[in-house]
């Protein structure tokens, strides 16, 4: 009897044991060491979006992340003076990057409309930083 019992205990505590494991995975978002970073540029044009009236840093601006496959937002950053932004502190897994843009598509006086600019992002390992470059808005 105390023989069939070990084999079993066994399997059970391995079954156990792996279970835990999968169970501490944790999902996307803050509380790791990974970061996504970036720069925003503007380009300022005119009522009816045929002539670019400026070019400048980004600051200020609201830059914003969605973690794993959530639609909403989690959290958000302003731009700095020289329009760069950071996300800190982030765990391995996916990413949704937005900032929010003119619609160009509308060319009239009052048309205010705008659109986000998503960019998705995968961080792999525990320490990424990854960098999303320039990204070019419109006012």
């Amino acid at each position: 009897m105390i023989k069939c019992v070990k084999p079993f205990c066994i399997t059970v505590l391995a079954s156990m044991l792996v279970l835990s494991n999968s169970a501490c995975k944790k999902p996307a978002g803050p509380g790791g060491k990974a970061a996504i970073k970036g720069k925003i540029h503007v380009k300022d044009y005119n009522t009816a979006v045929t002539t670019l009236l400026a070019e400048y840093d980004g600051a200020g601006e609201s830059v914003y992340i969605s973690y794993g496959d959530n639609v909403a937002a989690n959290d958000n950053v302003k731009s700095g003076a020289d329009g760069t932004f950071e996300f800190s502190y982030l765990r391995p897994g996916k990413y949704t990057v937005f900032v929010m843009t003119r619609d160009t598509s509308i060319k009239y006086s009052g048309a205010d409309a705008e659109l986000p600019l998503k960019y998705n992002v995968e961080i792999g390992g525990k320490k990424d930083t990854k960098d999303l470059g320039t990204i070019n808005i419109c006012k």
